[in-house]
């Protein structure tokens, strides 16, 4: 506590200052103005509490009326939004299942239904829309040559095929399609045709269907004298050949030891290789021409002449020969009779006729003797 007057301090219990002297005072003067001034700071301080509150009440208000408004705002937009969205779902999705439903692939699912109710009629038109929209595609063409199949129509499945691929002959999908086709039809032979007419840029990715073609060991320029054989070879598993120019496809003989050409005159060599598909090669040719040496005429003695008797009529056969005689001026051939010794000369006048046939059936010229015995 302090000294009012000199403000030094009084300790605790002293009545006296002792600096001053004057006497301490522990109970204030009383003062009324200090009353109504404490009244009005009291009511000034109240007046504005209160004010303060209400001005806290209003801001409040106002802010929880902003909260509920922004609120109702964004809730208006978040409906207005869901509305927008389901509105956009809709119309899209009305509008991706027209689009969906003339789609390529949409059309090519019709048609699909349409075959499972047995409406090929309507599944044709379907596919063949397909094809307009993507004619390079291969998925409508292989759908609609099902349905063809399914009604039997070979030939309408290549001709499609065929037309596709005459306008797009570069489209490799559409070779192997038609290429499917005719394995499944087993018409292997045509599949050789395709890819051997087919530009070179499909055959490179085709080759699979490329068969080696057969090589032959003879050739075909010389006419040969002799009996000769032919060696054929292929990279391919089969061979197969004919010998009168027919297809070895279908009438051609397995290829399993070298070809024995001993027939004279021509023969039309064709063969084929074969692959593990049965796929063919293309067929190759050689027309060989065998001509054997003429054999000469037989000896036959006597020789012509007039004889008092009888004589013993002798043919000279060569080793591996045959030979045949006449004796009443026609021609000997193979049919005629045989010479198996000397033949007795008849009486009178007689013309003898002889021939000599090798063991390939060639016939010699005719030696002819004229006998007379009296």
């Amino acid at each position: 506590m302090k000294c009012r007057f000199c403000n030094s301090e009084i300790e605790p219990g002293e009545l006296y200052c002792k600096k001053c002297g004057k006497e301490v005072r522990i109970v204030p003067d009383y003062n009324p103005m200090d009353d109504v001034l404490e009244a009005q700071i009291k009511g000034s301080l109240e007046g504005r509490k209160a004010n303060s509150i209400n001005n806290l009440k209003k801001i409040k208000d106002a802010r929880r009326a902003e909260i509920a408004r922004k609120k109702a705002a964004r809730k208006r937009k978040r409906t207005i939004l869901i509305v927008t969205l389901i509105f956009i779902l809709i119309i899209g999705g009305v509008g991706g299942y027209f689009i969906y439903h003339n789609s390529y692939l949409g059309l090519i699912g019709r048609g699909n239904k349409e075959v499972a109710a047995l409406d090929y009629n309507k599944a044709q038109s379907l596919y063949k829309r397909a094809i307009k929209k993507k004619p390079a595609k291969v998925k409508a063409y292989d759908a609609l040559a099902k349905v063809y199949l399914l009604q039997d129509l070979y030939d309408e499945t290549e001709k499609m095929y065929l037309e596709a691929i005459s306008s797009m002959e570069k489209n490799v999908d559409l070779y192997q399609s038609l290429i499917n086709f005719y394995m499944e039809q087993e018409e292997q032979p045509k599949i050789t045709d395709l890819v051997d007419a087919a530009p070179e840029s499909v055959q490179n990715k085709l080759d699979r269907y490329i068969v080696s073609i057969p090589e032959f060991s003879l050739d075909d320029s010389p006419i040969y004298d002799s009996v000769q054989q032919v060696t054929i070879k292929s990279a391919a598993k089969t061979i197969k050949y004919t010998l009168d120019g027919s297809d070895p496809v279908t009438n051609g003989i397995v290829y399993t030891e070298p070809v024995l050409l001993s027939e004279e005159g021509e023969t039309e060599l064709t063969a084929v290789a074969l692959n593990d598909d049965d796929v063919p090669s293309v067929k190759v040719s050689k027309i060989y021409h065998i001509k054997f040496p003429v054999v000469d005429a037989p000896i036959v003695s006597p020789s012509t002449g007039q004889y008092d008797a009888p004589e013993e009529i002798e043919i000279r056969v060569p080793e591996g020969y045959s030979a045949y005689y006449t004796l009443d001026k026609s021609e000997p051939t193979t049919s005629s009779q045989p010479y198996n010794g000397p033949v007795m000369m008849p009486s009178g006048n007689t013309i003898f006729k002889a021939i000599v046939v090798d063991q390939n059936g060639r016939s010699s010229v005719v030696t002819t003797r004229n006998y007379i015995v009296d």
